[in-house]
């Protein structure tokens, strides 16, 4: 599109606004202008299309796992319960292996699909109330079913009618934050406690282990995209959904060491807040 040199600012907002890729004045419009910006065009077309295509391809990856992947992984799973009466002693090591990996397996698929549903969902969400309590009790009932060897509570003492403003995706926070202190605890009784604070416009849960700890090094990369420790065989997406979510609830999250937050020296582990 081009325009006069009066109104060439109005009109040219105007019509990138309305979807437009660039305006040239008439008054500076020459063959090698015109020409640069028609293979401008031409360029953000073409690269349009190839991120339309690449937002199909994962769509049609977010319904593989979200359908496919899970359905198999709740048939071994479920078969893998009825047979555990009826294996040897000798087998229930392996059986035990089975689960673990089955149930990480589908961990990470509810991790993936969560953050595909963010990525294919509007820009700005609809925020709406969330029990906090409910989500809670929820995710750590969960948590200590998949993971047996440990120990993770939440206060009994939470106010039934406490609520936050966030989506549903909100119980991926917390699911991701548990299964993290656990997997990456080094302690043979990992314990994980989830304790929550308010004031009259705010909540702060704090979700703390008795694990190794962050590094200082690590505590500001933590939370970037793709970001594993050493020891992990998880997806690295999983404290980076933790982080987009919680911004995109108006939230922060923050990591202290144990001890500094408990004020005892003695005490291992991290705070996630």
């Amino acid at each position: 599109m081009w325009s006069s040199p009066g109104d060439e600012d109005g009109v040219g907002v105007e019509a990138v606004e309305r979807g437009a890729q660039d305006f040239l004045i008439k008054t500076d419009l020459g063959p090698k202008l015109l020409g640069q910006t028609i293979r401008y065009a031409i360029e953000r077309a073409r690269q349009q299309e190839e991120l339309e295509q690449r937002n199909r391809e994962l769509a049609l990856l977010n319904q593989i796992v979200r359908h496919d992947i899970k359905n198999d992984l709740t048939v071994i799973l479920g078969w893998g319960v009825a047979l555990r009466e009826h294996v040897e002693p000798a087998g229930e090591d392996h059986l035990d292996r089975i689960m673990r990996a089955s149930e990480h397996i589908e961990a990470i698929a509810d991790t993936a699909g969560d953050f595909m549903e963010i990525l294919d969902g509007e820009e700005q969400p609809e925020l709406h109330p969330i029990s906090l309590p409910s989500v809670l009790e929820t995710e750590v009932a969960k948590a200590n079913s998949a993971h047996a060897d440990a120990t993770i509570t939440v206060p009994e003492s939470l106010l039934p009618g406490l609520q936050v403003t966030a989506t549903d995706l909100l119980s991926s926070v917390f699911r991701n934050l548990l299964n993290n202190a656990v997997i990456h605890n080094d302690k043979a009784e990992p314990h994980v406690s989830v304790e929550v604070e308010t004031d009259a416009d705010r909540v702060a849960v704090h979700v703390c282990d008795n694990g190794p700890g962050i590094p200082d090094s690590q505590k500001s990369s933590v939370f970037g995209q793709g970001a594993m420790g050493e020891q992990s065989h998880g997806s690295g997406i999983g404290l980076y959904l933790v982080d987009t979510l919680v911004a995109m609830y108006d939230g922060t999250v923050q990591i202290r060491d144990r001890s500094d937050w408990a004020g005892e020296p003695n005490l291992d582990g991290s705070v996630f807040r």
